[in-house]
């Protein structure tokens, strides 16, 4: 057994950095010591709390001057101690070529994944914990002065690195995607939007140009000089809102439009900045509306505010105007018709994809504000009523159909169809993309300055474009076309000639324009509890009666679980009933997705009574047909055999409607048809 001077004289020869004590002598007490665990054990229990453990032994005994020995690589700094190896490590971690001896941990994208889930639900369950953050953070930097200072310094320093900024938009992009409603309710309140306004004006942002200047002297020259104010800042609850000039006596705004910020140069293909500025003028306009404010608007390049030498001359050349709140000359921007483009499709195949996605933005805010200022693109139909409604006595197919949508606004206005999506910025957003090309579709060839070239499919934008943009990206309901109903009415009813019948939901009018065209002289009871569309069918039933004096239509605002005709009345009963929580019309009582929420609700409280009230309100021999989807078909046919046993299945009078793919389907490869059924019964007792 080695001696104590042997080990004194060999004090810093043992390699500490690998260091070996078999068989060893304690160098404080000479007590031998078998291995490590033995002189640790020793040490703890006899040389406590002077020389404690391995690390002060090893300390004490086998290191200069005490310390713990310097990083291999040069760099001075002292290495730390392992804990579980019981020897100094040979570099600073991270010094050497692989780093220290333990490679670096990589993670999987599934593990991030998981990772950042967990943390996002301990946030979400736990809102403590982002009150604990914050109470800390916040006592930090009233403790250190320079807390703030230092944080925002090294936000500025990660934000410079290109890599870290990519991450970080990125990571935004997809957190918006993922919760774009939620984030955009919370960060974009109309609080928000009135201290971003607020700012404005407190900066007095608003440049006066040269033109501007004139116009405000011009002014003064008509009015008293301390009348009129320069750039003038209201501060509406809403928003501030700054005019180019404002006049006390008059109580009147104006304003100085230039002819290209403001789009007066042209009547399509504005830019960019044009329609951003044109819906901010839609916006403004509306604004001083609500107020019932008087305001003039001019154009920069007409002479005749500059040449005129009376106030009431100046007045009169103005291009818009307001007084108190109610327009009297329109010179805010408005489509012509229905076919009039904001963009034109040539245009757009000329802008290259990137420009085009810069274009989308402000493109989905011009038709925003064009829609809350104007309302929505209703269509337009010069068809007479009388020749569409021989045309769909004659079975053309589409024909009524346009005249319908014209008079139906409704349909435009049901629960976030094309009237709420051209409100809202990510359904419009979605629509305008996929229109100006921003798509994934099949290649289309097009014919532009007389060459062929291939690009995705595009359109026009112009009221027709966006409302088909809405109706192909199915934010329209379903639409049942006239000459069906009256091909229906006249398989039920064939050669009366005043028959009796009820259609226990109305809807837009379809089967009451077919029973008209059809039956002239007969009777239609229908039943509609949604407001807007009631009025609607009233409308409807008017102009058709104009037409045919001897026909008869009575609609009542109710469900058909509610109310129906008297008994044995009808010839015949034909509707499309609602199809459960298909499709959602409109948010109000009467409708059977609210008013009965769950499925079992719904035919115990919609189906089975409006079925009994047909076999109630049918004359012996009377039909019943039902438009259904598929799914829904042994829905209505079980619960029409368990109910009304005086109604027996007549399948030979059954038809099929098969709806092809739309169009945007089809650009997308999707050529599936869905098929919906006519079904049919009759009363035999």
């Amino acid at each position: 057994m080695a001696t104590n001077s042997d080990h004194k004289e060999s004090r810093f020869n043992m390699n500490v950095h690998d260091p070996v004590f078999n068989d060893h002598v304690c160098l404080l007490c000479a007590k031998p010591c078998a291995n490590r665990r033995s002189l640790g054990n020793h040490l703890a229990r006899s040389h406590f709390p002077d020389v404690k453990s391995i690390k002060l032994y090893v300390l004490k005994f086998f290191c200069e001057n005490g310390s713990p020995p310097k990083c291999a690589c040069g760099c001075g700094q002292e290495v730390a101690w392992h804990e579980t190896q019981y020897r100094f490590n040979r570099y600073v971690n991270g010094h050497n070529e692989a780093g220290f001896c333990v490679k670096q941990i990589q993670f999987t994208q599934e593990q991030i994944a998981k990772r950042n889930a967990s943390i996002k639900r301990a946030y979400a369950d736990r809102p403590e914990i982002k009150k604990k953050i914050s109470v800390a953070v916040l006592k930090h930097a009233a403790e250190d002065l320079t807390f703030s200072q230092k944080m925002s310094s090294l936000a500025h320093e990660r934000w410079q690195r290109l890599e870290y900024r990519a991450l970080m938009i990125a990571s935004q992009k997809k957190n918006w995607a993922e919760n774009y409603d939620a984030r955009y309710a919370r960060v974009f309140t109309e609080e928000f939007a009135r201290k971003i306004s607020a700012a404005n004006a407190r900066r007095d942002c608003k440049r006066t140009s040269k033109v501007e200047a004139e116009f405000v002297e011009k002014l003064r020259t008509l009015l008293p000089a301390d009348d009129v104010e320069a750039s003038k800042w209201f501060n509406f609850q809403e928003r501030h809102v700054c005019v180019d000039a404002w006049s006390k006596s008059l109580n009147a705004v104006f304003e100085l439009d230039g002819d290209y910020w403001h789009g007066l140069d042209r009547r399509s293909d504005f830019t960019r900045e044009q329609l951003h500025n044109m819906a901010a003028d839609l916006r403004k306009d509306l604004l001083f509306s609500a107020k019932s404010a008087t305001v003039y608007r001019f154009t920069e390049s007409d002479d005749r505010w500059r040449s005129a030498d009376t106030l009431a001359s100046f007045l009169g050349a103005s291009r818009h105007c307001m007084v108190n709140g109610v327009t009297v000359k329109d010179g805010l921007f408005m489509f012509e018709d229905d076919d009039h483009p904001v963009l034109t499709r040539d245009a757009l195949l000329k802008t290259p994809r990137e420009q085009r996605e810069k274009l989308l933005e402000p493109l989905v805010d011009f038709v925003t504000a064009y829609a809350e200022h104007r309302g929505f693109f209703y269509p337009t139909c010069d068809h007479d009523l009388r020749d569409e409604l021989t045309h769909a006595a004659d079975l053309k197919i589409n024909a009524g159909s346009a005249l319908l949508q014209s008079k139906f606004k409704s349909f435009w206005h049901v629960s976030k169809g094309p009237a709420e999506s051209c409100l809202s910025e990510r359904a419009l957003t979605s629509v305008l993309a996929y229109r100006i090309g921003l798509n994934d579709s099949i290649m289309y060839e097009y014919e532009l300055d007389g060459k062929k070239i291939q690009s995705n499919e595009m359109f026009d934008i112009s009221p027709k474009q966006i409302r088909r943009g809405c109706v192909v990206q199915r934010k329209a309901v379903s639409w049942f076309k006239p000459a069906w109903a009256a091909h229906v009415w006249r398989s039920l009813l064939g050669d009366l000639e005043r028959p009796a019948v009820w259609d226990p939901s109305a809807g837009f009018g379809a089967r009451m324009f077919g029973f008209a065209a059809t039956y002239p002289r007969g009777e239609y009871l229908a039943n509609e509890p949604a407001a807007m569309t009631h009025a609607d069918n009233e409308n409807l039933a008017s102009d058709l009666k104009k037409i045919s004096p001897d026909l008869k239509i009575t609609v009542t605002k109710a469900g058909s679980e509610l109310w129906c005709p008297e008994s044995e009345s009808c010839d015949a009963v034909f509707t499309s009933p609602p199809f459960f929580d298909r499709e959602k019309y409109f948010d109000e009582p009467g409708q059977c997705w609210r008013d009965h929420p769950t499925i079992e609700t719904w035919v115990k409280g919609y189906v089975v009574p409006t079925l009994m009230s047909a076999e109630r309100v049918l004359k012996i021999g009377g039909k019943l047909a039902l438009h259904l989807p598929l799914d829904l078909v042994d829905v209505f046919a079980d619960n029409v055999r368990e109910n009304c046993v005086s109604m027996r299945r007549t399948p030979e009078r059954d038809s099929e409607l098969k709806m092809h793919a739309d169009h945007f389907s089809r650009a997308l490869g999707k050529t599936n048809s869905r098929r919906e059924i006519i079904i049919t019964w009759e009363k035999f007792m």
